[in-house]
């Protein structure tokens, strides 16, 4: 039985975080990360890495992370959930043209590694060469993909409102981490109607 961990009221949208797969139909793709975005309905065999929906919402969005940033977006012609490891954010899924068409006014990054946690090597910088998002934390160097998104937002959609649950899958033993373990399981983000 899925536990659910988070839960946030965005407007007439929820945004929940399940350590589980939740009991309860919802639309989801499989994920590569990439910065493919498609359209509903989808299923689990289209490859993608985010999910566009009409503000209607007939049916939730799921996004599977562990580690990886959740991107729950609000906007004025639609919805969309995006997955956003540092491949997505890289390739700046974020400005998908998918993305762009709903005009985003609400962006939530939910839980995932906090920079401290996220060690990268020296070679890692060449996929973001300009980057201030790196840092070094007692002899380790660290990378925090939720400053860079959030540059990307800055940058492209000023008038965005952005929310950080400031929640680290890494340090919170309740989230399910990659890099703590190795797990297989999956934190699933959903986005659905309030």
């Amino acid at each position: 039985m899925a536990q659910l961990l988070y839960q946030k009221k965005i407007g007439d949208f929820l945004f929940e975080t399940y350590d589980d797969r939740p009991d309860f139909e919802f639309d989801e793709v499989k994920q590569i990360h990439s910065d493919i975005v498609v359209k509903t309905p989808t299923t689990n065999s289209i490859e993608a890495d985010g999910i566009v929906s009409k503000l209607e919402l007939s049916q939730p969005l799921a996004i599977k992370t562990a580690d990886c940033l959740p991107i729950a977006i609000i906007g004025k012609f639609g919805v969309a959930n995006l997955h956003a490891g540092w491949r997505g954010v890289a390739q700046e899924i974020i400005l998908n043209k998918e993305v762009k068409a709903i005009e985003p006014h609400i962006i939530l990054i939910g839980p995932h590694i906090s920079a401290v946690n996220y060690e990268v090597s020296e070679e890692f910088k060449q996929n973001f060469p300009n980057s201030q998002a790196f840092d070094m934390v007692e002899g380790r160097l660290t990378f925090s993909l939720e400053m860079e998104v959030k540059k990307q937002i800055a940058e492209h959609f000023p008038q965005a409102y952005v929310i950080s649950t400031n929640i680290c899958t890494f340090a919170n033993l309740n989230y399910n981490s990659f890099r703590r373990n190795q797990t297989t399981k999956r934190n699933y983000n959903i986005l659905k109607r309030n």
